[in-house]
Formats: structure tokens, sequence, C-alpha cells
């Protein structure tokens, strides 16, 4: 079948959910068309599979027949439907409570990433089947031919890194506090600045921050790390409704990782760390000390939890 999906991104920019639901589909032998929003670039194949195009009419008329794939809520569904739809219910932001329930009566199936986000639904009266993210198994645990990134390589030792947008929802004041218990260790954060919180916290000196990398090149920051850090903030809604992608890429890397408390991480406990506040200081600094030995049975999890697996669970909703 043709799949296609408006996007929220560039293709290549920070792949997540939707990219990597398309992949799947394709891996699965599906024909899919991810529209790059305000791009204007004319239609090209830029895997087996995936065609990604600047221009809506033209993706449509390609595609023809096609189930309509969309994750953002304020898509209009009535001109863009050409056969069945889902809607893939990826956040739960404040003040999206219409526009959640509004796309998901609009659409034939509805899906979402955490119980957190399904429970918002169910207020609605909406029941939407539950599909976690995942992670790009290969890409993710093959250990990197070569050096470590130069950025890391000449850093001290032990090294904790945080992959991802640095975005409201991640608490840059205690990466801080860990740099600051640990001022032997470096701490880097790898990914665009979406917040000036990074700033207004004021890291110390062992607080490196490098900006978007590209995909292929940041699972070699992964395993150059001697912990993994998800320092969501626990006091905002996105996150607690957050089912993070990257804490099953950190997985399938093998490496220690180190969360607060928000709900989808704590049934992964004791192959995830989770803590609060201080506690979560003080998880980091051990996990820089003393490795857990649990490296073999974070990869078997990350392994069963792939976009593959995902995207079937899709087809299943599909019938």
């Amino acid at each position: 079948m043709n799949i296609l999906c408006p996007g929220i991104s560039a293709w290549s920019w920070m792949p997540q959910r939707p990219q990597q639901m398309l992949r799947a589909a394709a891996r699965a032998g599906h024909r899919c068309f991810y529209v790059e929003p305000g791009s204007g670039s004319t239609m090209r194949e830029v895997e087996p599979n995936v065609m990604v195009v600047g221009d809506l009419a033209e993706a449509q008329r390609e595609a023809a027949a096609y189930v309509l794939y969309f994750t953002d809520p304020t898509t209009q569904v009535g001109r863009l439907r050409a056969g069945p739809v889902i809607f893939d219910a990826v956040d739960d932001f404040p003040g999206w409570e219409a526009a959640l329930a509004e796309a998901s009566r609009a659409a034939d199936h509805v899906v979402c990433t955490s119980a957190g986000v399904q429970a918002r639904l169910a207020e609605a009266g909406i029941a939407a089947t539950l599909i976690p993210n995942a992670c790009d198994y290969a890409h993710w645990s093959a250990a990197p031919d070569g050096p470590p990134p130069v950025e890391v390589d000449v850093l001290p030792r032990p090294l904790a890194v945080f992959i991802g947008a640095v975005a409201q929802w991640v608490d840059i004041a205690l990466v801080a506090a860990c740099a600051e218990a640990a001022p032997g260790a470096a701490f880097a954060l790898v990914g665009p600045h979406l917040t000036t919180d990074y700033h207004a916290a004021k890291c110390p000196p062992n607080v490196w921050a490098f900006g978007f990398r590209p995909y292929a090149a940041i699972p070699a920051f992964a395993h150059a790390a001697d912990v993994l850090l998800l320092p969501f903030r626990e006091d905002v809604r996105e996150a607690q409704a957050a089912n993070p992608v990257k804490l099953w890429e950190y997985l399938a890397t093998g490496r220690p990782v180190v969360s607060t408390r928000i709900p989808e991480v704590l049934p992964l406990h004791p192959l995830v760390r989770a803590a609060s506040g201080q506690a979560f200081v003080g998880a980091v600094v051990k996990a820089l000390d003393q490795d857990d030995g649990l490296e073999d049975a974070r990869r078997s999890v990350a392994a069963a939890n792939t976009w593959d697996e995902r995207w079937r669970q899709v087809e299943v909703c599909l019938g």
C-alpha cells in the first residue's frame, strides 16, 4: 500500500517517530511519501520505498489512494483523506486537549506513544492503541569504527552524555548540579538548543554543549559515554507523558542509563536507574564510577523494541 505522512520537520533533522515509522513501513514493502514542510523540494527517493517531497499536492497525485498517517493534531484530515486514516498521538502538550480530540475523531485508527497520552485521550472518550517508541537497533547497537568523535575524545574521563534537543522539558540545572558534584568528569550535551535555559543555568566549566549533530554521527557519542543521561523535568506535563525515543536508543548501546523519575522509565528498573533531584545526582556520580554489569540485558530489551516491531503493531490496527 501507499502511505502519506505530512511531516512536522525536515526528513533528515533529528529523525523521530514519523520518519522511523515510515522507514519500517518501507522495509515491510510499502511505498511511503513524507511531505517535508516548507522545503519546496521536488520529489526524491531518499531510501528504498521512501519518497520525500516538498509539495503536498504532488505527493497526493503520486500516491493516489493511500493510508494517511499523521502526528500533527492540527492536520486538516478532510482534504487529505484518500483511504484509511491513522492518527499517531505522540505528545501531550498543555493546551492540546481539543486538537488531540479533534484529530482522533477524524481518524479511523488512533495510536499513541505512552500511557500518559492514552489516559489524556481516554478523558475525551477516545480509545487509543498504545504503541510505545522504539529504536533503530542496528544503527545504535553497533560499536563505531575508529576513535570516538573528536569533540568528546579530548574531554576528561569519566564522561556523561545527553543526546537530544535541549528543550524546555530538559532539566539543565540538574545536569549542572551533577557536573558540580563530579568536577573531574565531563558532561556533554549533544543536540540543538530549543530553549534559553542552558544559558540561564550557568553550567560549570566541565559541561560542554556541542549542538546539532547528524543522525549518522550521534551513536558514536553514546558509545563514548560512561553513562547516558535522561534528565527530563518531572514538573512539566509533556515530560510526564513522554516515552522518549532516546531511552530505547540508549539501551541499544548497552551503556548505563540514569533518568529522572518519569513514568515510562520506571518499569525498566534496574536497567535504567531512575531518581529525582539530589538522588539523581548521586545516581549519576555512582554510575560514572562503577558499571552495573547490565549491558547485555539492556541490549536485549532494545533488540525486542524496534521500529519494525512497532510498524507491525500499526498494521494490526489497519487489519
